[in-house]
């Protein structure tokens, strides 16, 4: 998953511990998910990422350096890669909903891809 472990100056107050609380919350429920035995998958059962929360911890991790903020961008963008995706929930997509479910992860995973341009900023993708 995405490295929230805050490094020193990082998450040391308040806000910034719940911010990264909140993510690694959504970050587990992907893995639980992922890791879980439900055969028929609907959109709302999916932890989709939410954009706001992450422009707020792509902050925080950024502090932490770059190696760290390509990392986590790598990893997101991985998560949500369709064909990973589609092999990690394999037979486990809901039919009434599979071709809704993976042109959102189509979307997320184009979106995660491009937080890895420096020069690019979520704001522009909201």
């Amino acid at each position: 998953g995405v490295p929230v472990v805050a490094a020193e100056g990082v998450g040391s107050c308040w806000a910034e511990r719940m911010l990264l609380s909140r993510w690694a919350s959504m970050d587990k429920a992907f893995h639980d998910l992922a890791q879980g035995s439900c055969t028929s998958l609907r959109m709302s059962d999916i932890p989709w990422p939410d954009r706001r929360l992450a422009a707020e911890v792509q902050v925080l991790i950024h502090r932490q350096g770059e190696a760290v903020w390509r990392s986590w961008c790598r990893d997101l963008a991985v998560r949500w890669h369709p064909d990973k995706f589609q092999q990690l929930f394999a037979g486990r997509l809901h039919p009434d909903e599979l071709g809704e479910i993976m042109a959102r992860v189509t979307a997320t995973f184009q979106w995660a891809n491009a937080l890895r341009s420096s020069d690019l900023r979520l704001e522009a993708l909201e």
